[in-house]
Formats: C-alpha cells, sequence, structure tokens
C-alpha cells in the first residue's frame, strides 16, 4: 500500500494550539505528538499514512489556518549524498569550496538552494586505555579499558547546490573558513556564527532552515537540534521546496 505524508507549505512552524486542535479533530495523530512536531518544526507534519487518513489529517489542518499537503512519501526527494569540506571561502561574488587536496571550486550564491544552521547535539564516544593495568582477566593480557559517553553539541552548516547530487554538511572540528571581506583562513573555534551570517547574507535567495532564519535575525545563540536526523529530516523539506513541490 502507497505510504504518505502531509507537509506544511509554510516555513515556520505551526501553533501548538492548532496542531493539538487538528489532531483531536482528525484522530490521526496522538495530540501528544502535537507539542514535538510544533517545537522541533521540520515541515513534516505526519508520514507513513494511508491516503485517506493523510487527507483526512490535512483537512483537519486546513481548517486550523495551517496550509499543508497530502502526498505521497516517494514524491518528497530523499537527501542527496551527504560530503563535507575541510575549507569554505565567503567571497562577494561566489562561495568557494575546497577538497581534501586543496583544490577550490567556485559556486555562484544563486545556485545555493537552501542553507540550514544549527547546533546539533552529539554524543561523543571516549575510550581510556589505563597503560600498565591489565583487564580483569589476567590471562588476557588486555589493557584495562574505560569508557564514557559524553554529551556536546556541534555548530553545524548544511547547503546544497541546486543541480548537485550531493550535499554539503560542515561540522568537523577541523573546519577552515575565510570571512567574509578578509584573506585570513581561520579554525571553526573563532566566530564560526559570524562566517554562517555571511554565508546567509550572501545566499539571499536560498530557503533556510528554523536556524537559519533564526541567524538571519540575529538571535544568538544557534537554534539547538537534538539530532542530526532532525536536522536533516527538515533539510528534506527544504529540499523539496527548492524543487518548487511545494508551491515554491
Amino acid at each position: 500500500m502507497m505510504k504518505y505524508a502531509v507537509l506544511q507549505l509554510e516555513p515556520e512552524p505551526p501553533a501548538l494550539e492548532a496542531l493539538a486542535n487538528a489532531f483531536r479533530a482528525s484522530k490521526v495523530m496522538a495530540v501528544a505528538d502535537a507539542a514535538q512536531i510544533a517545537f522541533h518544526g521540520t515541515g513534516f507534519i505526519a508520514e507513513r499514512l494511508d491516503e485517506a487518513a493523510a487527507r483526512k489529517l490535512c483537512a483537519a489542518l486546513g481548517a486550523e489556518g495551517v496550509a499543508a499537503v497530502a502526498l505521497p512519501l516517494r514524491e518528497v526527494p530523499e537527501l542527496p549524498r551527504r560530503i563535507s569540506a575541510p575549507r569554505l571561502d565567503c567571497r562577494p561574488e561566489a562561495l568557494l569550496i575546497y577538497d581534501a587536496l586543496g583544490r577550490s571550486r567556485s559556486v555562484d550564491w544563486s545556485a545555493v538552494g537552501f542553507v540550514g544552521v544549527g547546533d546539533i547535539a552529539k554524543i561523543k564516544h571516549i575510550v581510556r586505555v589505563k597503560v600498565g593495568q591489565s583487564s580483569g582477566d589476567p590471562k588476557s593480557g588486555l589493557p584495562d579499558t574505560e569508557y564514557e559517553e559524553k554529551p556536546e553539541q556541534r555548530p553545524t552548516l548544511a547547503f546544497h547546490v541546486s543541480g548537485e547530487a550531493n550535499y554539503y554538511l560542515i561540522e568537523s572540528e577541523t573546519f577552515l573558513y575565510t570571512p567574509l571581506g578578509s584573506d585570513r583562513v581561520v579554525s571553526r573555534r573563532h566566530g564560526l556564527a559570524a562566517f554562517y551570517g555571511d554565508v546567509l547574507r550572501q545566499a539571499s535567495g536560498a530557503l533556510l532552515s528554523r536556524g537559519a532564519r533564526a541567524l538571519a535575525a540575529g538571535q544568538k545563540p544557534l537554534v539547538r537540534y537534538p539530532s542530526r536526523q532532525v536536522f536533516e529530516r527538515e533539510l528534506r523539506w527544504l529540499l523539496w521546496k527548492s524543487a518548487g513541490k511545494g508551491g515554491g
């Protein structure tokens, strides 16, 4: 059976009360889910519904003033291959993207289809090996090892160049960049949000994620996302919109 998705048409997340009322009236989604959907604002309201349920939910959302569309899930393009870049240079005329060998290519700002920005939650896995100490089993000869999971936030930039079969996700600790109007290359730990702001100002025709819109409006700190999966879910919605599928 073909599965359907319900996607919002406007970039701003629907009001919690409107979502809750629509869920209650349609009986398609649990009212308790409305808060999370409204808070994260990825553009996806529901997925993997049958056609009748999707259209019923869409009608209920419309009655609450939420512009949405029900469509087969296969018509929502998947995000293309994710790649990284060790360095970006922000120039008034173009964005320079470098590869691992230091080669650059120029991308006209008008070709940037969407830009996503956010502070993404990550789990850092730390392994400590105690030198000179064996494990609990003396016969194994293995060193004593400790494991730790440390939560952290990682500022992230994503963008897609129209027509390309990949998108860029920049979150490396070694990321280098050249701010607009400067010849000095700096590391990601120095004024990264300012560099993201440069990208947003130059890519003025790009669709922006919730976090990117907040940064463009001067909000600090960066909008937090609970996981890369939630961040990329919104990027998928932006890709759909930038392809002209969502009425724009």
